[in-house]
């Protein structure tokens, strides 16, 4: 749901089916303001298995890239927004975010500023 929220936010077209990509491993999505790749590694039992991915170009790019269980390999790139959810109710959950870094401290600093404006 979270990466849902993401896509809709980069205005990725409504017709495009945003999913869990835990079988596919990696589902990209473009048509809006930037691309977003959304990654699973929960399946990935080697690090072999992540050049496979290609996570380290899409890392790289001017996109999204949001890593699903990505504690499992160090496959994040120095500077990331680290993100974590907890459950704290059937329908509710908390968000943890922690910068790594000046370009994620300046991202977080704006989704704040942004969510403090959302109307909800």
């Amino acid at each position: 749901m979270f990466v849902q929220g993401v896509a809709e936010g980069l205005e990725i077209p409504p017709r495009v089916r945003v999913t869990s990509p835990t079988f596919t491993l990696i589902n990209d999505y473009e048509g809006g303001r930037l691309p977003l790749s959304h990654a699973d590694l929960y399946r990935i039992e080697r690090e072999i298995e992540l050049c496979e991915l290609g996570l380290d170009d899409r890392a790289g790019g001017d996109g999204v890239v949001a890593v699903e269980w990505s504690d499992r390999f160090d496959v994040l790139p120095g500077d990331h927004l680290e993100l974590r959810f907890a459950v704290t109710g059937d329908q509710t959950r908390a968000i943890t975010a922690t910068p790594h870094g000046p370009r994620s401290t300046r991202l977080l600093q704006a989704w704040v500023r942004e969510s403090r404006s959302a109307v909800c």
